[in-house]
Formats: C-alpha cells, sequence, structure tokens
C-alpha cells in the first residue's frame, strides 16, 4: 500500500484532483477525501500516515484541526497546502505541529517530494521563506526538530497540472466513511447544443475565501486562482453567417487555459431575476442572482447569473429561472468586470444579498440549462 494519504480542503474539485494523480503513485494511496467541517476526517487520520490539510481554511481552523490530528494516539504527518506562504503562518502551523508547508502553485513533482519527505519523517517548506522562518521565534513545537528541505518551484503549478484530472477524478477516490464515491454519475449536459461534459462544483469553491476591501471575491482567490472564459465576451472570433454575427451562439469552450470552465451547480435557489429581452440597448440577457440553500447569503454564498440573449434568440437557451426554487445550474465560468455604468460591483448587504453583484466580477454566463434540483 505505501503512504497512506488523506486530503482535507474545503476546495472538492481540486482535492479529488490531487487525490487522482497521488493514487496513481505506485508508492501512494489516498484513502479518502474529505471536507474540513466533519468527524470523519479524525477517524479516517488514525489510520493513515500523511494528511495533506488546506492552510486556507478562515478563522485559524486548520491549525486547531492540525492540533487535534498531531494529538492522535498514532498521529499522522501533515502537510499545510496553501494558495500563499506568508513566514507568519508558516510559524504557526510548525507550532500546531505541522510537518511541511505546500503551495498549491508549485509543481505537482514538488508536492509527491514534499510528501515522500514527510513520510520519511522531514520538514518541508517553501524555499523562498525557509530563511525567514527559521530566524523567526517559535517556529516549531517544543522538541520538535525541523529539518529543512526546499525545492525549486516550476512554473506548472499544482492546480494547473491537475485541472484535466479534475474532469474525471469524482469517482476514482473514496469518500470520508470510507466508502467508494457512487453519490452521482459523472455530469453530463442537459443541452443538447453543448457536448461537453461539466464538472460540479459549489458557489464557494468557485468564489474561494480571499476577499477585497468590499468584501467580495477576488479574481485571484476564485476559481482556479482567477481562470475564466476571455474578458470580453466573444468566444470566438467574429463570425458572420447570413449578416449576423455568431460570437455569442457558438459554446464557449469547456476548457480555458487547460482549466475546466464549464461547470454545475446544483441545490441553489434563485433569489432575484429580472429579463431583459424587451429592453433595446442591451444584451436581452436574463440576469439573475442565485444563492446556497441552507446556508446564511453573504457575498461568498451568492453568485451572479445570466442567460444570455443571443442564445435565447436562436433557441438555445433554457427558459427563466422559477424563484426560490431549489435547482441545479450548468453554465461557464465568467469573470465580468465591473460596468461603470451600472456601478457594478453593486453593494449586496443592504438587500439581504438578493441585488447587486456581490462586490465580485465573478459570475456563471452563459447559463446553457438548469433544471429542479434532484437531491
Amino acid at each position: 500500500m505505501g503512504i497512506t494519504i488523506l486530503i482535507v480542503d474545503a476546495e472538492r474539485i481540486f482535492a479529488e484532483a490531487v487525490a487522482a494523480k497521488l493514487d496513481a503513485e505506485q508508492d501512494m494511496t489516498v484513502v479518502a477525501t474529505c471536507r474540513p467541517d466533519g468527524k470523519e476526517s479524525l477517524e479516517i487520520a488514525r489510520r493513515t500516515d500523511v494528511v495533506l490539510l488546506d492552510a486556507d481554511l478562515p478563522g485559524g481552523a486548520a491549525n486547531s484541526l492540525c492540533q487535534t490530528l498531531t494529538s492522535l494516539v498514532t498521529p499522522p504527518r501533515v502537510i499545510m497546502l496553501s494558495n500563499s506562504s506568508e513566514p507568519k503562518r508558516i510559524v504557526a502551523a510548525l507550532r500546531a505541529a505541522a510537518s511541511a508547508w505546500a503551495r498549491k502553485d508549485e509543481s505537482f513533482n514538488h508536492l509527491l517530494r514534499v510528501v515522500r519527505g514527510t513520510a520519511r519523517g522531514e520538514t518541508w517548506l517553501p524555499p523562498a521563506e525557509t530563511g525567514t522562518v527559521v530566524r523567526m521565534p517559535g517556529r516549531a513545537a517544543p522538541g520538535r526538530p525541523v529539518v529543512l528541505r526546499s525545492a525549486r518551484a516550476s512554473s506548472a503549478g499544482v492546480r494547473k497540472t491537475l485541472a484535466s484530472a479534475a474532469i474525471a477524478a469524482a469517482a476514482v477516490v473514496s469518500g470520508c466513511g470510507g466508502v467508494p464515491r457512487a453519490d452521482a454519475p459523472p455530469a453530463v449536459s442537459w443541452n443538447k447544443h453543448v457536448t461537453a461534459r461539466p464538472v460540479r462544483t459549489t458557489i464557494p469553491e468557485i468564489l474561494g475565501t480571499t476577499v477585497d476591501a468590499l468584501g467580495g471575491a477576488t479574481r485571484s482567490g476564485g476559481w482556479y486562482s482567477g481562470v475564466s472564459l476571455a474578458d470580453q465576451r466573444r468566444w470566438v472570433n467574429r463570425k458572420v453567417v447570413s449578416g449576423a454575427d455568431q460570437r455569442r451562439l457558438v459554446p464557449p469552450p469547456a476548457t480555458w487555459e487547460g482549466v475546466p470552465v464549464f461547470v454545475e451547480v446544483d441545490d441553489a435557489e434563485a433569489v432575484w431575476m429580472v429579463d431583459n429581452g424587451g429592453v433595446p440597448g442591451t444584451d436581452r440577457d436574463t440576469s439573475a442572482n442565485v444563492c446556497m440553500i441552507g446556508q446564511p447569503r453573504s457575498n461568498l454564498t451568492c453568485i451572479h447569473i445570466e442567460i444570455d440573449g443571443r442564445w435565447k434568440a436562436h433557441g438555445w437557451a433554457p427558459p427563466d429561472f422559477p424563484m426560490r426554487t431549489p435547482i441545479d445550474i450548468q453554465g461557464y465560468m465568467y469573470w465580468d468586470n465591473p460596468h461603470e455604468s451600472e456601478g457594478d460591483p453593486e453593494n449586496s448587504a443592504p438587500s439581504n444579498y438578493i441585488l447587486g453583484h456581490y462586490e465580485t466580477g465573478w459570475e456563471i454566463h452563459p447559463v446553457s440549462a438548469w433544471r429542479l434540483h434532484r437531491g
């Protein structure tokens, strides 16, 4: 079986893609991927050698969980995975008895070296921060030696390396109960004009946890560090058919820069909608805001979505959304730069997160299909 690994990460798609790649190594076995909000991970950690833990959990949750894991009778070695590498955060993780800190934008080969080294009892730190961490007081828990190892980062980060694996990884790894994942078959497009398969995700996985001064999700902290369709709403170059510009009719690509951008979000509800079909001077899109069901509304649990006007005109688009009804949505990840004439991103808080653009450019546009939620 080799090195047994548990992955605990809030980004489900990232976690499952990492798991699929690690599980392909002859000396590694990923026993489960878990979200950080359950007790199952603690039970599974008792039977694993290494835990890959999301270091970017809010409110110090990662360090608290790390301390709990490393306090088990047979503790695993914990590798913190993060989008950044501030020395103070690394020191705090070492004091929580973490064995390593690895950035998600370093190469996958580097991650393999970190996992193997950590399993041997080594402590790995990002090369750029090693000197600073060593000089900082309280860099490790009392009595814990620090053996520093590092490797040069590659321009091909873990996220980009794993992007293609994310599409097929969902059924490869066991779930948190140790039971093979059979909760859902691979997603298929519900729109006959779109043949690509979407990647299942959630609103929090799209938006991430990094916010700007206004409290909205940043581009770099969101979907695969900011990958979306092109900033301009032209999925292909200008293409005139029968005198009409088809640039928004041709389906967008399912991947962009090697990252999946055709997604499916399940169990959300529309809280606001306006159909611009009869409004002159607009793209005649249907604009809506959807929020997670069962969660408090916020800039990080709601997202703006749009049905494309030209898709509607050619009979490709779904009907307008039902209000306050659980639905599943398929569409394309898009970063919409603020519209100066509309004042976007608008402040959504005064409306209880019903109106506005949630202080962010993230949206799902175009929405290719929706259906009533299937639990």
